[in-house]
């Protein structure tokens, strides 16, 4: 794959943010980045064209909260002894179904495929949307993703996570993930909906927070935490995770709105995933997971669309992302679902889609560069079949998404392959 030095989308619908849609526009690539919106390059600039015909070229789909395991089944023990090399191998695959589904930045909140995959992409040697990776994420002994019942030089050393205990531990583990490449700090300040990991209302104390935190704001990266609570279980984690800074809140579940209030007046985001319950909740037991597993992520889809308005009534900064793992059971490629749940919970089909481009960036800390069709940003497009912003469903089916473009390079064309098989050549 090779970027494409100028390409000028002729005849699209250009659906921006807050700008709305505007008919039969060009817009123009150069070196990665959009050069012109509603404009053409200087004539004999050699540039690619593509025939838009009336398609809506969108900013690409962020996905905030995933995992690309390179997992073949839902048997977690397997996976913690396998080559890793082996998860990398099956996550290459994923990426190309993520971009093909009309992502062009995802954040793996924690994975050991994540950091050699973001390096493949970048130098073109997969497909696959940008990876803004946790690289492993960070807990406290016996809480998740540590697997207790494994022995600690196994859980220590591979999967997702990586221990640390005690101030200097928290430092030189957020340390050693950034010098690994990570561009996001993840962390976890309670347990798990899984029974078979160790139930936590909270872990670390607030002097191993404060360490975490200030280690990783003085490398310039966000931290992210792990944070679910269900009806009746005090928030003790999410207050110790706000009061040490935490930049966002992924998951939630049920927040009260005393933690909302806090959240609203310090800007923490919340990152919603609701995807990996619904698909528990409705197809859990079929697929051999626990009763009370499935029980549980029943209760916690409940809360979070309990959360949602409430979070919203709050002036809570709201992003999403599917929390799929890419077993055979939440296979990636299907993280769109997520934007039907969150129209499902009060947005609109408009709104849903300013969340999945321009606020989940701006969650992410990359709303300088990309989320949005503006001069100066990075070429991150799709050109669709429909009008998203006024059904949500298009972006849930990838036959629809005609044109994937990363970083001005070309990820997905099945407009070429639509002519050709037509006989109208390109």
């Amino acid at each position: 794959m090779k970027q494409q030095t100028s390409v000028v989308f002729r005849d699209v619908r250009v659906l921006g943010n807050e700008e709305g849609s505007a008919e039969r526009k060009s817009v123009w690539v150069r070196d990665g980045k959009i050069a012109r919106v509603d404009g053409e390059p200087p004539a004999g600039g050699g540039s690619k064209v593509v025939a838009g015909e009336g398609l809506t070229l969108m900013p690409g789909l962020i996905d905030a909260h995933l995992h690309v395991l390179g997992i073949s089944s839902y048997d977690f023990n397997a996976w913690m002894i396998e080559d890793p090399a082996l998860h990398v191998a099956r996550g290459v695959g994923d990426m190309a179904k993520l971009v093909d589904a009309g992502f062009t930045t995802v954040r793996d909140a924690g994975s050991d495929t994540s950091l050699g995959l973001k390096a493949a992409q970048r130098e073109g040697s997969i497909r696959g949307p940008r990876m803004w990776a946790s690289g492993r994420w960070i807990s406290s002994a016996g809480n998740l993703p540590d697997i207790s019942h494994l022995p600690f030089c196994v859980t220590h050393n591979r999967g997702m996570g990586v221990v640390a205990d005690g101030v200097d531990e928290c430092r030189r583990a957020v340390r050693e993930q950034i010098r690994a490449g990570a561009d996001i700090i993840k962390i976890a300040t309670t347990g798990g909906i899984d029974p078979s990991f160790v139930v936590a209302e909270y872990t670390w104390s607030d002097d191993e927070l404060r360490a975490i935190v200030d280690t990783a704001h003085g490398f310039g990266r966000r931290v992210s935490v792990h944070n679910n609570v269900l009806p009746g279980i005090p928030p003790t984690g999410m207050w110790r995770a706000l009061a040490a800074g935490v930049d966002t809140i992924d998951h939630g579940y049920f927040v009260p709105d005393d933690v909302l209030a806090a959240m609203a007046k310090q800007g923490t985001w919340l990152i919603v995933t609701a995807s990996y319950l619904k698909l528990v909740s409705e197809g859990g037991r079929e697929y051999g997971l626990s009763d009370i597993y499935v029980d549980k992520a029943t209760l916690a889809l409940e809360s979070v669309l309990d959360t949602i308005p409430r979070a919203r009534r709050a002036g809570v900064r709201i992003a999403c992302g599917s929390d799929l793992l890419g077993t055979p059971f939440d296979p990636h490629g299907t993280n769109a679902m997520e934007l039907g749940i969150l129209r499902d919970a009060g947005f609109s089909d408009r709104e849903v889609v300013e969340v999945a481009t321009r606020r989940n960036a701006e969650a992410l800390g990359i709303d300088g560069w990309t989320g949005r069709i503006a001069e100066g940003y990075a070429a991150d497009l799709l050109l669709v079949e429909g009008r998203p912003e006024e059904d949500i469903e298009v972006l849930t089916d990838p036959e629809r998404i005609k044109y994937v473009m990363v970083a001005g390079v070309e990820q997905k064309d099945e407009l070429s392959m639509d002519r050709a098989a037509s006989g109208l050549g390109g």
